[in-house]
């Protein structure tokens, strides 16, 4: 009797233990990393993790020098993602050796081929930020964000530029204004030099 009871019980103990599985899975969080309002440009560097700031994701160091370019792009149609993989190859050949703060000059922003945020470095190298997910801190780039116009006070002043590879959507590519989701050169903060 004991061992058809148990051949009953068995079954039933599987099924409650894989439902407690099912029920138990939580999602991992990573833990928010502290920002000090007095240094907001320190940014820790996990090797094999993304890192986790105010608004969106920093690419992991490790993913910038030694990363497949694919890697970078996170959402791409199908039918552009060659173009848009020869764009990353591109920037990460122009940003490699940029340092961080970059020491730059606001010139400007254009909505030219494509939006462009212009700043350019004391040796006449430009840099442009426009497909960037960029904040400025306390700096004012435009008098307001509708119509992207130029503020008089931030136009043609040396400031340092702190950067990251940032998850970015912009279109792309050649003119075919598709959406990419990607990795790309963004301003983290602005400070006046």
């Amino acid at each position: 009797m004991n061992k058809v009871l148990l051949i009953l019980l068995l079954p039933i103990a599987f099924v409650r233990c894989a439902q407690d599985e099912a029920h138990s899975v939580e999602a991992t969080v990573q833990p928010e990393v502290p920002v000090a309002e007095a240094d907001t440009t320190t940014i820790p560097v996990k090797e094999d993790h993304l890192i986790e700031t105010i608004d969106t994701l920093i690419a992991p160091q490790a993913l910038i020098e030694n990363g497949n370019t694919a890697d970078f792009i996170l959402e791409c149609a199908d039918e552009v993602k060659a173009n848009a993989m020869l764009d990353i190859d591109y920037y990460r050949e122009e940003w490699k050796d940029v340092p961080n703060p970059l020491i730059a000059t606001y010139r400007g922003n254009d909505f030219g081929d494509y939006f462009h945020i212009q700043f350019e470095d004391e040796s006449g190298a430009t840099y442009d930020f426009g497909f960037g997910n960029n904040t400025y801190g306390d700096v004012k780039l435009f008098l307001d964000e509708t119509d992207f116009q130029d503020n008089p006070k931030a136009l043609n002043k040396t400031y340092q530029v702190y950067w990251a590879w940032k998850i970015s959507t912009y279109p792309c590519c050649q003119g075919g204004y598709e959406t990419v989701k990607a990795y790309h050169p963004s301003i983290l903060k602005l400070e006046l030099e």
